[in-house]
């Protein structure tokens, strides 16, 4: 498991602790989160409230 998808309080992970800063100053459709193809799926499921988009090739 990628450590931006580990839990930093038991409760939220990394990835999802970083996109909460952020959200307060920037619209979370401008948030976009940059991962390799293999590990496209973790970042979204602990950034739910960020769209998830077809990866660049």
């Amino acid at each position: 498991m990628p450590k931006q998808c580990l839990s930093v309080n038991g409760e939220t992970t990394l990835i999802r602790a970083t996109v909460d800063r952020v959200l307060p100053i920037v619209p979370a459709e401008r948030v976009l989160v940059v991962t390799s193809a293999e590990m496209a799926g973790a970042p979204a499921r602990g950034a739910r409230h960020v769209a998830a988009r077809e990866p660049a090739r």
